[in-house]
């Protein structure tokens, strides 16, 4: 996506990313480089979080290691203040990247199965928008689902069969106010939605 926009210089415009990185086992899918292009095309400045998108079992809580990195927590705290943010979203069914890339283990992924249909940076939820806690959410570098609620444009790119729960969560927590993705997953989404009908939390 960042690589198909067009050149537009913006004034004052900062590109902020939006959690940590997957580590050098993903060289396929670097954070760093894609909030680095975006500004880039657009002419702002860009902030980055240069740290794991969740720590290690044993590597104590993300509010600590924040609290000993000031210049990541400023990044974090600009990004959580963002006016737009543009996002992918993940599937409990499909998108494995956290454990495959050994950020979290199997087993704390598995505790979640049959509860969350997918995931905003990290950040997971159940088909009616419910936030559902993880075991490793304090361990987590990255922008809260509260930000996103919170913002004038939360847009997300995505698409396929695997991506219509998550999506339709997405849209009932009001996580999301834009989606960019095919007309197959919106019929695919409007399906889910005649299926499961929306439960408020208790």
């Amino acid at each position: 996506m960042v690589r198909a926009l067009p050149e537009r210089k913006i004034t004052g415009i900062s590109v902020i990313q939006a959690m940590g990185n997957l580590g050098h086992e993903a060289h396929k899918i670097d954070y760093n480089e894609i909030a680095r292009v975006a500004a880039e095309k657009l002419g702002g400045k860009v902030h980055y979080l240069s740290a794991p998108a969740i720590l290690g079992i044993g590597s104590g809580s993300a509010k600590e290691f924040l609290r000993t990195n000031p210049m990541l927590a400023d990044a974090l705290a600009i990004a959580n203040e963002a006016d737009i943010f543009l996002f992918g979203i993940g599937s409990i069914e499909s998108d494995l990247v956290y454990t495959r890339f050994g950020l979290i283990q199997e087993h704390e992924l598995q505790e979640l199965k049959g509860k969350v249909v997918g995931d905003i940076c990290g950040r997971f939820f159940d088909i009616h928008g419910h936030e559902i806690s993880s075991a490793f959410e304090q361990r987590l570098i990255g922008i809260n689902l509260k930000s996103i609620r919170d913002a004038k444009y939360a847009i997300t790119l995505a698409g396929g069969a695997d991506k219509a729960a998550p999506l339709l969560g997405a849209i009932r927590g009001k996580w999301i106010n834009g989606l960019i993705c095919d007309e197959q997953t919106v019929h695919s989404i409007l399906a889910l939605d005649d299926a499961y009908p929306i439960m408020t939390e208790s």
